[in-house]
């Protein structure tokens, strides 16, 4: 015969244990038997097989749980928090030998190297490493105050407390806590990732002397603990499965950001602005984020420029406005453009090793990136001097003669010229030169152009060469400037060459004698008179009159048979007038009578006179 157990209700976890045969007993009647049979009964006749003892022995089970209480950030990165366990027995025994540990050293996902700090609150913690704030505490049994995650794991000694059986779902009676805060300052990617872990429970069985370890391993004796505050959320009174053993994850939420804003400090510029006067630019640094940024510099984009300072530290949310400056010399392409536009790049380091940074704009608003634009004025000027060289001109100046003008042209603004060029409407000048390609700021150029001019009467007889030059340039910004010519710089006048006005005429007298026909001076010889006169001076001469006075040696006065009589000018004036270098010619004649032949001669005296 075989004596079979039946089915057993009330408790899911029941293991089969060592049965003991009844009376008759059976095939392994004197050895324990495992399983759920008696097998090979021999009943003899009227009698009964009794006191067949099936064991079940109930399975020991342990769950715990993990929960992240607390979790606070601190502006220098660092990350505090508390965690909570619950460890509970789902056991229908109670269970001792209870051990939580908690490794917490490790690279990604676990929180790096442990760091013993002598206050760990508060004290400088490096990135990608923790420290313990406080260690563990709870009802499971022996805190260990050695605990550090790191080469000590244990959180609550083993063999110091027991938990009791938990036949009808008492938790309070079944379950303990343990807690501990720790304080992480996480690497550049755990920043942003997070951190994960988990706890591990083990126990022993009072009763049963089940364990986790050896050929008999019960699996429930040992969990990974689950994320949260119920080590069993299911409630099938098992926490070693799937679904059950989630880490318990620490997400920060950092953020590290840092804005510029950049002004210009233009008081210190000259009027008008010259090439290395200096622009002070400021800059405006703010933390944007929610950690502690150091190590803050900022290197300008624009050629040149030097930048003076740096900043330590800034708080989350702190602005500051002095510690960085930049110095800029204005050249002369800056005066040229009208503006200097430019951005700077401002670099923190967050506490995680990374760099962070900011183009320059009008906001803090990390896309804003608009340059800054510091208008310059510029102040376009020219004069030009015309001068007046005369060493060829005579004295008193005659036609033909030359006058050389010089052009002194300067750039007296702030920025370049081009296509510099000079106009000079003076009649009959011959203007010399191709205009200026460029002309630089304060300086001149008196070679590029030069003009002559030949005097002819009409100057001479005005008494003076009167007019003015003119000068025009092209602006940075196409504008045109012009300059009227002068003796000064500051000055538009004309320029006047004055010429002397010499007026001046020479008379000559000449005769010549026409015999009567006796072969000797006497008494009926016609005596003809040529009387020339010349305007020698450098003026036309006008009202020109010819007086002639005619006496005997006696000095008594005589008159002439004829004339003077005006014959001819040389340049074809009419009588009365002579242009410069002209001859007129008069003619007059007398017979020698008894009272010039007795008075022994004659005396005849020609004066012209004219005005210039």
């Amino acid at each position: 015969y075989t004596v079979t157990r039946g089915t057993v209700t009330g408790e899911d976890y029941l293991e089969d244990g060592i049965n003991t045969e009844g009376n008759i007993g059976g095939a392994d009647q004197g050895s324990d038997v495992v399983g759920n049979a008696v097998v090979g009964i021999v009943l003899p006749p009227a009698s009964d097989s009794v006191d067949n003892i099936f064991r079940l022995v109930p399975q020991a089970r342990v769950g715990i749980a993990k929960d992240a209480t607390a979790v606070s950030q601190a502006d220098d990165g660092s990350v505090t928090v508390t965690f909570a366990m619950v460890v509970e027995n789902f056991s229908l025994e109670a269970i001792d030998q209870v051990e939580v540990t908690d490794q917490l050293a490790g690279g990604d996902p676990l929180f790096g190297t442990f760091v013993s700090l002598t206050n760990p609150a508060t004290d400088p913690l490096a990135s990608g490493s923790y420290t313990v704030v406080n260690g563990p505490s709870g009802n499971c049994g022996t805190n260990n105050s050695g605990f550090n995650g790191s080469s000590d794991t244990v959180l609550v000694t083993p063999g110091t407390f027991s938990l009791a059986a938990n036949p009808t779902g008492n938790v309070a009676a079944a379950s303990c806590t343990v807690s501990f805060t720790l304080r992480v300052t996480p690497t550049a990617a755990q920043a942003v990732t997070g951190f994960e872990n988990q706890a591990v429970v083990t126990a022993e069985g009072v009763l049963s002397g089940q364990t986790s370890e050896g050929p008999d391993a019960n699996p429930q004796l040992t969990d990974d603990s689950d994320d949260g505050a119920n080590p069993d959320t299911n409630n099938n009174g098992q926490g070693n499965e799937a679904g059950e053993n989630d880490p318990t994850p620490v997400v920060p939420v950092f953020t590290s950001g840092i804005g510029l804003i950049k002004t210009a400090n233009v008081d210190g510029l000259s009027d008008p602005i010259q090439p290395l006067d200096e622009i002070i630019f400021n800059f405006t640094v703010t933390n944007t984020g929610t950690t502690t940024l150091t190590n803050i510099t900022i290197e300008e984009m624009l050629d040149g420029a030097i930048v003076s300072g740096t900043i330590d530290s800034l708080a989350p949310g702190e602005t500051d406005t002095d510690s960085i400056t930049a110095t800029y010399a204005i050249d002369l392409d800056d005066i040229n453009a009208g503006q200097v536009i430019n951005t700077a790049t401002v670099t923190g380091t967050n506490p995680f090793g990374e760099e962070v940074d900011d183009v320059s704009g009008a906001t803090i608003t990390p896309d804003d990136e608009t340059p800054l634009t510091t208008p310059l004025t510029r102040s376009p000027g020219i004069n030009i001097v015309k001068t007046a060289v005369t060493d060829d001109v005579q004295d008193p100046a005659q036609p033909g003669d030359v006058i050389r003008y010089v052009f002194t042209i300067t750039n007296t603004g702030n920025v370049t010229l081009t296509n510099v060029t000079v106009t000079d409407d003076l009649d009959g000048l011959v203007l010399v030169g191709d205009p200026i390609a460029e002309l630089l700021p304060n300086t001149f150029n008196d070679t590029a152009y030069s003009a002559t001019y030949i005097l002819d009467y009409d100057d001479i007889e005005a008494g003076e060469v009167v007019n003015r030059a003119s000068v025009s340039a092209t602006a940075p910004d196409d504008s045109t400037i012009e300059d009227e010519s002068g003796l000064l710089p500051t000055t538009d006048e004309d320029t006047v060459v004055p010429l002397s006005r010499v007026p001046a005429i020479e008379t000559t007298k000449t005769q010549e004698f026409t015999d009567n026909g006796d072969l000797r001076d006497d008494i009926g010889d016609l005596v003809t008179y040529t009387i020339t006169v010349e305007n020698v001076g450098n003026v036309p001469l006008t009202d020109v009159t010819l007086e002639d006075t005619f006496t005997d040696l006696n000095g008594l006065p005589l008159e002439l048979d004829d004339g003077p009589d005006f014959i001819e000018a040389s340049e074809g004036s009419p009588e009365g007038e002579l242009i410069q270098g002209e001859i007129a010619t008069y003619e007059a004649t007398f017979v020698l009578d008894v009272d010039v032949v007795n008075a022994g001669g004659l005396i005849n005296v020609a004066e012209a006179t004219g005005e210039g």
